[in-house]
Parts: structure tokens; C-alpha cells; sequence
């Protein structure tokens, strides 16, 4: 089992189930109380949440376009 945004990088693997069961992730960012008062820190860390979440809508809409243009099965 691996996560949508992993199948790009997997081609060998398909989607199973897809209308019976959705796994959702969280991700947590740990920060060191102090860097919080430090705008150079909280810029950082807002950049870097910005740009995985960017990354992982990019890599599951990458799936989808490819699942979209394989011929169905049946």
C-alpha cells in the first residue's frame, strides 16, 4: 500500500478499491518553541508547507491524468 502522490515513482503499481476505501495523511511540523518568534524561521517553515502541499496535489493529479488514459478494464 503507498500513498497516491508514491505511484508516479512506482509504475509497476495501480489503484485498487478506489471507491471503497480513502486514506487520508497527516503531516505534522515540529518547531522549537523559540524559532517560532523568529520571522526568518516562520517564513521557512511557511515556504516549506507551501511547497509540499503544492508537490502533493501535483504528483495526485499526475496519477489521476495517468489512470484517465489507461483503457478500462473489464
Amino acid at each position: 500500500m503507498v500513498h497516491d502522490f508514491a505511484l508516479p515513482f512506482a509504475p509497476e503499481l495501480g489503484r485498487i478499491l478506489t471507491g471503497t476505501v480513502e486514506l487520508r495523511r497527516t503531516y505534522y511540523l515540529v518547531r522549537h518553541d523559540a524559532d517560532r518568534r523568529s520571522e526568518r524561521m516562520a517564513r521557512l517553515a511557511g515556504a516549506l508547507i507551501q511547497g509540499l502541499r503544492a508537490e502533493i496535489l501535483r504528483l495526485e493529479a499526475e496519477v489521476r491524468l495517468t489512470e484517465a488514459s489507461r483503457p478500462c478494464d473489464a
